[in-house]
């Protein structure tokens, strides 16, 4: 069994609004001592959410987290305390509350819902058709008990090989979401 932490990173567009728009999800494995950073890919929506947002530099904010908390030459050593990491994001950048469950899969069961995240960045996709199958049978088989939501990188909407992949899960999935999409719908 596997105990994983994750929070979700929200955006603020002003320090005293409530408004948000949720950018990227860390998921700390502690039985493993592995952290995932997933963020968003479709900026075109944190445009429109803050038109005075820097693109360029906030995609390169959320990728210096990602190489600063995944696992690399510089910190494989290093305990990985998720509590201390997230409580500098203040003002515009601010990590939810922490979350614990355990799982004996790569990805995790929450409550109700079993979340699959699917990261197609730098993959043959028609090589994941057959991971697809995998787990839309599986979703079909929890179905009575529990809700599976598919989650993926929104890089990769019109290839042949995505629409495939997302008929394949669709068929038996409680949900099929781009990540900032789901992260939205998990923790809201």
């Amino acid at each position: 069994m596997k105990k994983i932490e994750y929070v979700a990173l929200k955006y603020y567009n002003s320090c005293v609004s409530e408004e948000c728009l949720y950018v990227g999800m860390l998921f700390n494995n502690l039985t493993d001592n592995e952290r995932t950073f997933v963020s968003i890919k479709n900026f075109k929506r944190l445009a429109v959410f803050d038109d005075d947002v820097n693109i360029e530099f906030f995609k390169d904010y959320l990728k210096s987290i990602k190489d600063e908390v995944e696992m690399n030459v510089f910190n494989y050593d290093k305990e990985f305390v998720l509590k201390d990491y997230i409580r500098p994001f203040t003002n515009e950048l601010k990590f939810s509350k922490i979350t614990t469950v355990e799982t004996d899969e790569p990805d995790f069961v929450m409550d109700k819902f079993v979340i699959k995240v699917f990261d197609f960045d730098n993959k043959d996709l028609t090589k994941i058709i057959s991971t697809a199958k995998s787990w839309a049978y599986n979703a079909r088989e929890m179905k009575e008990e529990k809700k599976t939501i598919f989650l993926y990188d929104s890089d990769v909407l019109g290839s042949e090989e995505f629409k495939i992949i997302k008929s394949i899960l669709s068929e038996d999935a409680y949900k099929v979401l781009p990540v900032d999409r789901g992260i939205e719908y998990l923790t809201t």
